[in-house]
């Protein structure tokens, strides 16, 4: 690689240093405008999804209530089904106290009904043992007025969604969405069956909910400065939008509900095809979902939402942001950034010419001093002449090294090289007190299940018994402390920590005592080569201690070996349950600190063994199996 004169290095280190500064402040003025964008527009698409979603549960939440008060009149017997007087009563006081409810009915089997009309325009309509509907309008306190020209000769209340879809289903429930006849708006029906002991139906109360409301709210949004909102129902027509047009047109003198993929706003199409094409159908959104689509400035932010309820409302509803309303302040002031940049760029550019003449002419003169004492030339004089307090110092050092050397080589040959070593730290002794779990195993009748085995397949065996116990163990975030024997000692919460350190050691414990049933099969098959010898019924049980609670972990030994393990009663405490298993016939027992930490599912399959004193040890203690 070739050399470069130190004034030069200096040039091209101000110019990059000054680039790259340059470069990350445009960089970072960006994305962090970007990153707080993107927090301003998840919390506002947050907000106003959940006002719509409050909106909407307060919109929708007097149906069922006017409905159970219907229905508790009817039940209690303080009206007559057939008495309309009184029925009107009855809906001329309720329409104050429910003012979402744009219309109110009640229905007898044969088809029958009556209502009162609130929205646009105060109206009592009834069928008075006809099939053509009378309506008749209301004075300002409630009682019925003039007789109105018939709204419909011909009305055939049993197929109508309101009243067959309760009588079918046999419950509360919402009808599709449709549009009125007069005045034209969206609306939905909320029906409720009225059944009599013997499951025949005694009456249908109902109510309807006008969706103009809905969006009429969604008009007083403020979402940025051209966001939206909308709501959809699962087939992709409109409900409602924030945007001015109505979700239906008039074709041929008939309301025609629009999709929302077809909506003239330009936005809401958009999205609701971006949706279509992420998700497949409407259908398929079953959660919150927060989403993006288009690139760069284009980009919108969309979250979407399910909104239902327990009467088979399943809607949507979508917000949308576009990333514009609030980048163009953010890249103006990117702007304005780079050419501060550039401006500081020039200068600082212009002033490491000039300054790093000041620094390499000394420098390069101290240079030629070094190589000569390099030959040993060791007469030299450094009368450098530097601002710069650090090459002064420079100067004064070389010049007592010169003397020094001169001295020196007195003493030693002049070519002889002295080696630096790197600098490591030393691992130290000592630990830190710190909560774990320990799990202690061992192999029942190790010794009489291997006495008559070859060495070389006891050797297999335990090798293979102890690579896959311990696989299972670190599966679980446990740690293997030492390996005795048969016997295995493994922590969980230390040397890091681990939030649920009994948990984890619990079930692990049960997790090796189902993998050793695996494993004595595979032992029987003699799948591996290195083990010979074993009989077809071979069997290999081990007993199981876990145990809870404070200990010392860190490095134990001395300056020449160490290891890390573990002091306190916690070992011996495991130990000993590992032990307690051969004396109650089981596999894990666990101490009752370990018990009291678990879930509710391992507490369950946990037997209480009773308090025990195990062996060394003068207290009881409380033992569970599992």
């Amino acid at each position: 690689m070739g050399k470069y004169k130190l004034r030069t290095v200096l040039i091209v280190f101000f110019v990059f240093q000054v680039t790259i500064t340059a470069l990350a402040v445009s960089y970072l003025a960006l994305k962090l405008g970007q990153d707080a964008v993107n927090t301003v527009v998840t919390n506002l698409l947050t907000e106003i999804l959940e006002r719509v979603e409050e909106r909407l549960q307060s919109f929708i939440r007097d149906a069922p209530r006017v409905n159970a008060i219907n229905r508790a009149t009817i039940e209690m017997g303080e009206l007559d089904l057939h008495d309309h007087h009184k029925w009107l009563t009855h809906f001329w006081h309720q329409k104050d106290q429910f003012p979402t409810v744009s219309y109110f009915t009640l229905a007898e089997p044969g088809g029958e009904w009556m209502g009162l009309q609130t929205h646009a325009q105060l109206m009592w309509h009834a069928t008075e043992q006809s099939r053509g509907i009378h309506s008749y309008a209301i004075s300002s306190d409630g009682q019925r007025q003039t007789k109105l020209a018939n709204r419909v000769d011909i009305y055939d209340t049993l197929s109508r969604d309101w009243f067959r879809l309760p009588l079918e289903h046999r419950r509360q429930i919402w009808t599709p969405i449709y549009v009125w006849a007069n005045p034209r708006v969206l609306s939905m029906t909320l029906g409720d069956p009225l059944l009599t002991p013997d499951g025949e139906v005694a009456a249908v109360v109902a109510v309807d909910m006008a969706l103009g409301e809905i969006h009429d709210y969604l008009q007083t949004l403020e979402i940025g400065k051209t966001g939206h909102a909308f709501l959809l129902e699962r087939d992709g027509h409109l409900i409602a939008t924030s945007a001015a047009p109505l979700p239906f047109i008039e074709y041929d003198g008939k309301p025609q509900r629009i999709p929302a993929t077809d909506y003239t706003n330009a936005m809401v199409a958009r999205v609701s095809t971006n949706l279509i094409q992420q998700f497949g159908s409407f259908a398929n959104i079953d959660a919150r979902q927060q989403l993006r689509f288009g690139q760069g400035y284009g980009e919108e932010h969309v979250l979407v939402a399910p909104f239902s309820d327990p009467f088979g409302l399943d809607w949507l509803l979508v917000v949308v942001v576009p990333a514009s309303d609030f980048m163009d302040d953010i890249y103006a002031g990117t702007r304005r950034a780079v050419l501060i940049c550039l401006g500081i760029f020039v200068l600082t550019t212009a002033f490491g010419i000039v300054y790093s003449g000041q620094i390499s002419k000394p420098m390069k003169a101290l240079s030629e001093r070094v190589q000569r004492i390099q030959a040993l030339e060791l007469n030299n004089e450094f009368d450098v002449d530097s601002r710069v307090a650090e090459v002064d110092a420079l100067a004064r050092a070389l010049a007592r090294m010169q003397v020094g050397l001169s001295s020196f080589r007195r003493f030693v040959p002049a070519n002889l090289v002295q080696r630096i070593l790197e600098l490591g730290e030393e691992a130290r002794l000592g630990g830190e007190t710190r909560d774990v779990t320990l799990l202690f195993s061992d192999i029942q009748g190790y010794t009489t299940l291997t006495e008559n085995l070859a060495p070389e397949t006891v050797v297999a065996l335990m090798n293979i018994y102890f690579e896959e116990m311990e696989a299972i163990i670190i599966a679980h975030h446990g740690i293997v402390l030492d390996l005795q024997g048969d016997s295995i000692l493994a922590i969980f919460g230390a040397p890091d920590d681990l939030a649920d350190h009994t948990t984890a050691a619990t079930r692990c414990a049960i997790a090796m005592r189902r993998h050793l049933t695996l494993l004595n099969m595979r032992f029987r098959k003699a799948e591996d080569d290195n083990i010979k010898g074993l009989d077809s019924e071979f069997e290999w049980y081990h007993r199981i201690g876990v145990h809870t609670g404070r200990v010392v972990a860190g490095n134990i030994g001395g300056q020449s070996f160490m290891k890390y393990g573990v002091m306190g009663d916690v070992v011996n405490v495991a130990a000993r349950l590992e032990e307690l298993n051969k004396e109650h016939g089981t596999s894990v027992l666990i101490s009752s600190e370990v018990y009291e930490t678990l879930p509710g599912d391992l507490q369950a399959s946990a037997v209480y063994r009773g308090q025990i004193r195990l062996r060394g040890r003068e207290q009881l203690q409380q033992v569970y199996s599992l």
